[in-house]
């Protein structure tokens, strides 16, 4: 038993409707009009505007929305599992690998602490 699907012949009719039938049933009536309807050969219905995860679209959180890159203008307008696999090259970033723990930034403390101390002295002066 297969799901086929098949057309009315008549003109003023044309309904197109499914029947689980035998390979070898190539006409059946029309459920409508009562006219012959012939077997016709479809594609398949697959839904492809699921194909990628639907952790992708949270990415789109994270991304400059500013950027006039055309990767991440192209990653912004279709978020696509391509589409992020060429902005993250873009930006210069990467999976991290099972068992790899992210890598904290260096932080230069001496730059810090001059700013600080800098602005403190800002606020902080007595002009005469």
């Amino acid at each position: 038993m297969i799901l086929s699907d098949f057309k009315c012949k008549n003109k003023d009719c044309g309904f197109i409707f499914e029947e689980i039938i035998t390979p070898d049933v190539k006409t059946l009536k029309c459920p409508r009009c009562g006219s012959q309807a012939k077997r016709i050969i479809t594609t398949s219905t697959v839904n492809l505007a699921n194909e990628d995860a639907p952790w992708i679209r949270s990415i789109l959180e994270v991304v400059d929305k500013e950027s006039n890159k055309p990767e991440t203008i192209e990653f912004l307008r279709n978020p696509t599992r391509s589409n992020y696999k060429r902005w993250m090259k873009a930006e210069g970033l990467r999976h991290l690998e099972p068992g790899e723990k992210p890598q904290k930034p260096k932080i230069d403390l001496d730059k810090i602490k001059e700013r600080v101390f800098k602005k403190y002295r800002e606020r902080t002066r007595i002009e005469i």
